[in-house]
């Protein structure tokens, strides 16, 4: 009978062992998609956009090349995307190791107003996005004066509209949040 309970008892401690990291699972990340092309932030590389065609810039225009160096453990900001001349939305990016731009990882897609017409939420038309389908979307979006948004820890989905939280969809923002020390060990 001891040795019955015993059995229990280590049973029941590894069952909660198991269950205890349940509630730590990561948020959602929505794919968001631009001119025919997916990016999953947190997993997508800027490889893919280069591959379908779109140009990397800065915010002056300064063309940014697939092969330009990035140094290791980084977090980039300021990067635009766009086709012709077109500036769809902006970039941040991530490295764990050097590698060229085009082996960054996509840490955040935020979709301007001029990109809106060419992308999509999680298969969602942004200019048929209404509050309502956002949150079949994601049912934990908060509303605010002229924004919808989602937050964790992990998380960012962000949606900013016109005239209003019930407006036309303005910009759009997914992105998988990395710890960053800003400071230097030089």
């Amino acid at each position: 009978m001891k040795k019955k309970l015993l059995c229990l008892a280590l049973a029941g401690m590894l069952a909660l062992g198991l269950l205890a990291g349940c509630g730590a699972a990561k948020a959602a990340i929505y794919p968001v998609t631009v001119d025919g092309t997916a990016v999953t932030a947190g997993e997508t590389t800027a490889s893919v956009l280069y591959d379908a065609g779109f140009d990397l810039h800065t915010a002056d225009g300064y063309a940014i090349e697939r092969a330009e160096k990035l140094d290791a453990d980084s977090y980039y900001t300021g990067t635009y995307f766009g086709k012709d001349g077109v500036t769809y939305g902006a970039l941040e990016l991530v490295t764990d190791e050097a590698c060229p731009v085009g082996g960054a990882v996509i840490a955040s897609i935020k979709i301007m107003e001029s990109g809106v017409p060419m992308a999509q939420l999680n298969g969602i038309d942004l200019t048929a996005l209404t509050p309502e389908k956002a949150r079949e979307v994601e049912p934990k979006l908060e509303d605010g004066e002229y924004w919808q948004s989602y937050v964790t820890g992990d998380t960012i989905l962000r949606i900013e509209r016109t005239e209003g939280a019930a407006g036309d969809v303005q910009q759009l923002e997914m992105a998988q949040r990395y710890d960053v020390d800003y400071s230097s060990n030089s």
